[in-house]
């Protein structure tokens, strides 16, 4: 009955003081191209709201590289494949997607899906 797409949440999944600590490790601001410092990539269409840095693991700090190695463990891999009744679920440990995705003042960032790109993924691992 969740709308207006199937979904869960979760209160208080993370301590609150862990979510501080890795927020205090972010980039307060971007620059006018949106981009932050140490970026692995900077996206901007111009003309539009569009705006988006993302960090990778080199440029994440130790409470950010943690929380990155919980989200990808196997544990809560497991528990995301009971939820969602998906096996096979791939937590993308090269960050080929993932990541620290920033979207600065005035960006816009609707919700989305990479489904297609992901499948494409999974059947290449699975023929390896």
């Amino acid at each position: 009955s969740a709308t207006p797409f199937p979904h869960t949440y979760v209160d208080d999944l993370f301590p609150r003081h862990a979510i501080q600590a890795v927020a205090a490790e972010l980039p307060e601001r971007m620059d006018a191209r949106g981009c932050v410092p140490s970026a692995a990539a900077c996206y901007r269409r111009f003309g539009t709201h569009y705006r988006k840095s993302e960090l990778h693991h080199a440029s994440m700090g130790p409470h950010t590289k943690r929380l990155f190695a919980m989200l990808r463990s196997r544990y809560l891999v497991q528990f995301l494949e009971t939820l969602s009744g998906i096996d096979g679920l791939i937590p993308d440990p090269g960050y080929e997607g993932s990541g620290v995705h920033l979207t600065g003042d005035g960006g816009v960032l609707a919700v989305h899906h990479d489904f297609n790109w992901m499948y494409c993924r999974r059947d290449a691992a699975s023929a390896s």
